[in-house]
């Protein structure tokens, strides 16, 4: 059985990785993901991968984290499983808010967003792979 990495207050190279390994897995599995960032809940001291991904709220996220889980299994070193990610329409109003300041294009970066203030939202802590 595959251990979940550990997901705490700090962000580790180990997730950065993983993170960037499984957008480029999904990219060749032409899962079309707008957004993708680690995103610091300070309120209950985790990180979570969100994914971004379009017309996720009129379909439902039932199909798209269906197809997810045989990507995590199928690729353990990941260390990242469903509790580690949440798919999010890539409409919705935090990912729109981060656009305001971020656009990375298409491919994958790698920036991290530490204390900022976007219209008023405090950004405790994120790391930017895609925002388009």
């Amino acid at each position: 059985m595959v251990e979940d990495m550990l997901v705490g207050n700090s962000l580790t190279s180990e997730m950065i990785t993983s993170g960037k390994e499984l957008i480029t897995i999904l990219d060749k599995k032409n899962f079309l993901i707008k957004a993708a960032l680690w995103i610091y809940f300070p309120d209950n001291l985790y990180w979570i991968l969100l994914i971004g991904i379009p017309g996720l709220d009129t379909k439902g996220p039932k199909k798209a984290y269906k197809s997810l889980f045989p990507i995590l299994h199928q690729n353990p070193d990941l260390n990242l499983s469903l509790m580690n990610i949440k798919l999010i329409d890539s409409s919705d109003d935090f990912i729109s808010l981060l656009r305001t300041a971020i656009n990375t294009g298409e491919g994958i970066s790698g920036i991290r967003f530490t204390r900022n203030i976007i219209n008023g939202f405090l950004i405790e802590d994120a790391y930017i792979y895609r925002l388009i």
